[in-house]
């Protein structure tokens, strides 16, 4: 069932979660001032990011449960940024010897049946960093997640008709909408229609008034291409103009950049039997760890 925050109790909420959090972290990560303070991890390793077009992103194995503690604190606070969502899980990859000097070796974060604050929803959702991100050890006793450096990695939105829709119409996908003689294409958030065996999304927006019928074709290797359909053809230079949209969109989830990688339709099992979907493959460029407190998403 899903779970619903309720915004006046949001601030109770998170000083419970931070408190308890707090002192299981301060009491149990302060263990690793008994590990050998001289073994440093290397902080040069690169993710490589080139090549990785649909493989999976598998949540990293255990090593220790000290990735316990950090991935508990991270699902409190994901958990607060979200209107209701089935479920939410964090998983952290780290040793107790490499986490006193900020290092963990992966991070997962998985949910389904999100919707945020403002209306952004996706039946999956997977933000993974599978090589390692550096963190402040001061912060985390206290029962905090700061990055000291920026993380990267991939991530993967699963959307459903009703999901496009809020992800075309989500207040930052809007606003960099294209202009076609001064005048902004205006998504509109119902009328999408996923078409798996065409290979194809259709869309509806405004452009001066004027509603227009838009397809994006999935092609082949992940690169969607608009095509406007009513009426035929459409102003000149507009297909042209979402294709280059689409192909280049970046979404700031508050710290979060997503960068658009690949688009696929596909064919998933939901709550109501078999859904037609778009799959939405992102590079993922993690400058800050939301804050439930301060950050809309």
């Amino acid at each position: 069932q899903s779970q619903r925050l309720r915004s006046g109790r949001s601030g109770q909420l998170w000083d419970l979660v931070h408190g308890s959090q707090s002192l299981v972290a301060s009491g149990f990560l302060a263990q690793g001032r008994h590990w050998d303070l001289r073994r440093r991890c290397d902080s040069s390793r690169a993710p490589a990011l080139s090549g990785q077009e649909w493989g999976p992103l598998d949540p990293p194995a255990d090593i220790d449960s000290s990735g316990t503690i950090v991935g508990k604190i991270l699902e409190a606070g994901v958990k607060l940024l979200l209107r209701e969502y089935d479920s939410v899980q964090v998983k952290v990859r780290c040793r107790f010897d490499e986490l006193i000097w900020g290092q963990v070796e992966a991070v997962h974060l998985s949910g389904f049946n999100w919707c945020s604050q403002l209306r952004l929803s996706a039946r999956q959702l997977v933000i993974s960093v599978p090589e390692g991100a550096r963190l402040d050890y001061g912060e985390l006793l206290g029962g905090r997640v700061q990055l000291t450096e920026t993380a990267h990695g991939w991530a993967e939105a699963v959307f459903n008709e009703a999901d496009f829709g809020n992800f075309l119409t989500y207040p930052q996908v809007q606003a960099a909408a294209p202009q076609i003689d001064g005048v902004t294409f205006r998504f509109l958030p119902d009328g999408v229609v996923v078409d798996r065996p065409a290979c194809r999304v259709r869309f509806e927006g405004l452009l001066g008034g004027e509603r227009l019928t838009v397809e994006l074709e999935a092609a082949a290797d992940g690169n969607p291409t608009a095509v406007l359909l009513e009426p035929s053809g459409g102003p000149p230079g507009l297909a042209e103009a979402l294709t280059s949209f689409f192909r280049a969109l970046s979404v700031d989830l508050a710290g979060a950049v997503l960068h658009f990688h690949a688009l696929r339709l596909d064919l998933r099992t939901g709550t109501k039997g078999p859904e037609e979907v778009v799959r939405i493959r992102l590079k993922a460029e993690i400058l800050r760890i939301p804050n439930p407190l301060r950050d809309r998403i």
